[in-house]
């Protein structure tokens, strides 16, 4: 089972991440057992959680919309680690 989708997901890429109507980073991928599931910085919330293939949407550079939402999230996410120091 070759899903070229799942296949065009990257470490590094950005992804919409459905279950949680949110944008992140894919920073982990891992296949076992003939699945894929990644691991994915979400900037919203400063979180790492595992999804799988299938709650993922590829990010689409040309997609202004979802750029704006990426750097709103590093802003807060920002903003939030500022706060420490």
């Amino acid at each position: 089972m070759n899903d070229p989708a799942q296949s065009s997901i990257r470490e590094g890429d950005w992804v919409h991440v459905l279950t949680h109507q949110a944008t992140g980073k894919v920073i982990e991928k891992s296949f076992l057992w003939g699945n894929s599931s990644f691991r994915v910085w979400l900037p919203s919330t400063d979180s790492i959680i595992r999804f799988s293939r299938f709650t993922l949407d590829p990010f689409m550079a040309k997609n202004s919309r979802l750029s704006l939402e990426i750097c709103k999230s590093f802003v807060t996410a920002w903003k939030r680690s500022s706060s420490y120091w």
